[in-house]
């Protein structure tokens, strides 16, 4: 039996989510496809996305959800809330995505940020992730300064840093290469 194919479609305004996407992607053989913004974006910009609920104009994504078993969709939370990009790429395909995963490699955990991710990315869809993860930049400072919003949104991991995650990266690489019950999987930390 032909393994599953799989597509990696991430945004990551630092490079963080897409180093670990490119690395994901090398790893599991899925394509990867990323969603970029209309214009350039910045920390500013997240803002006043967040504060004033704004929508994210996004280039149209090249992804035909039939072609592929499954899709792993990748990007960092602001604020508890999918990156407003990856959002905006997520409502286009509503109705036309069975079986996904999310993973994020973002900041910090926060208190209820993983039942508000997950009912988020069910009414982005209109359906239930799979699995869902979450990898927190602020594990790899020391507990006094896990929190610090500024400390941590400026980190740019690298690929040799992944190492840091390799626990998480396992988890998430069995989600693919474990058979699995392709019908009634629940989701997952």
């Amino acid at each position: 039996m032909a393994s599953p194919r799989l597509a990696i479609v991430v945004y990551s305004l630092t490079g963080n989510n897409l180093v670990l996407a490119q690395h994901l992607g090398g790893r599991l053989g899925a394509d990867v496809l990323e969603v970029r913004d209309v214009r350039r974006r910045t920390q500013w910009s997240v803002a006043l996305d967040l504060m004033f609920k704004r929508q994210a104009a996004i280039r149209p994504l090249d992804l035909d959800p039939a072609s592929y078993d499954e899709i792993l969709f990748m990007a960092p939370l602001w604020d508890m809330h999918v990156a407003m990009p990856m959002a905006a790429a997520m409502r286009a395909l509503k109705g036309n995505i069975i079986r996904y995963g999310f993973v994020s490699l973002c900041g910090y955990d926060r208190p209820g940020q993983q039942a508000h991710v997950e009912a988020e990315l069910t009414d982005l869809l209109g359906v239930r992730p799979v699995h869902v993860s979450q990898l927190f930049v602020g594990t790899l400072y020391p507990p006094q300064d896990r929190n610090k919003v500024w400390l941590i949104s400026s980190r740019r991991i690298r690929a040799g840093e992944l190492g840091r995650f390799s626990r998480e990266i396992e988890a998430i690489a069995g989600w693919f290469s474990a058979p699995a019950d392709r019908q009634g999987s629940t989701p997952t930390a």
